[in-house]
């Protein structure tokens, strides 16, 4: 009964040893947990790097109604921080959203840095601002209409014309890997008369109308007894780049 009783007590006290040897390894182990879930915002969860980068590539070549990206929109902002822009994507509250941060570091001494947050829904496609400087950015993209007064129909057409006039560059513009360099080869470089010609025609147009900005679309409209019988539409952006273009040869 002796030996009975010692081992029976000595089953019992080793099983006592490994309950406490298991109870303090389940603490460490919800220490270990609980230190690791502080460091994760639960609002914010990290999102797998594929998902991530697929998102952050949509967010990045969102088109803009001005007819750019959203990233070269930002960049063309600010190009002196192009090369230290950063984007940064996590989860939002509600599915299929994301929060998109972009932040813009001080473009000089007297600066600030911006930051630029959107949610981003990847089902719907939309982009909302969630702060000013987002919204401020979104508003700066739409595309500015003016319509052409009835005063300035005249120079109006007279752009619209010439434009049809510079057909005639096709060809050569099209052997051109870049469609704007290659007005500096196809008209500087050839000292094309006719073309440099038309194009400083445009620039004195364009001096007479200060209110024609340089990213606005012109829109005319032809009317006859009240009703509108001819409409056309001159972007002013494809205009102006063109004239950047040729400025070594415009004068």
């Amino acid at each position: 009964m002796a030996t009975e009783d010692k081992n029976t007590m000595a089953v019992v006290s080793s099983g006592n040893n490994n309950t406490g040897q298991n109870v303090s390894k389940n603490k460490v182990l919800s220490e270990v947990t609980a230190e690791y879930l502080s460091m994760i915002d639960v609002d914010n969860p990290p999102l797998p790097f594929e998902i991530e980068g697929d998102i952050l590539a949509e967010v990045k070549n969102y088109m803009l109604p001005n007819g750019m990206t959203l990233q070269s929109f930002i960049e063309a902002k600010h190009p002196a921080a192009v090369s230290l822009i950063t984007w940064d994507i996590s989860t939002a509250v509600d599915p299929d959203n994301y929060s998109i941060l972009v932040k813009v570091p001080p473009e000089n001494p007297q600066s600030f840095k911006i930051s630029y947050r959107f949610n981003y829904n990847a089902v719907t496609k939309a982009l909302d601002p969630t702060i000013s400087d987002a919204k401020n950015l979104l508003d700066a993209a739409q595309p500015v209409i003016i319509e052409v007064a009835d005063k300035d129909v005249k120079d109006f057409m007279a752009i619209n014309d010439s434009l049809e006039q510079l057909s005639y560059l096709a060809p050569c513009l099209q052997s051109q890997a870049d469609v704007l360099k290659g007005y500096t080869s196809c008209v500087c470089e050839q000292n094309d008369q006719k073309a440099i010609a038309i194009f400083r025609n445009w620039k004195s147009i364009l001096a007479k109308h200060p209110q024609w900005t340089p990213d606005a679309t012109l829109n005319w409209f032809e009317k006859k007894d009240g009703k509108i019988v001819r409409t056309k539409a001159i972007g002013l952006k494809a205009v102006n780049s063109i004239l950047q273009a040729t400025e070594s040869c415009v004068k």
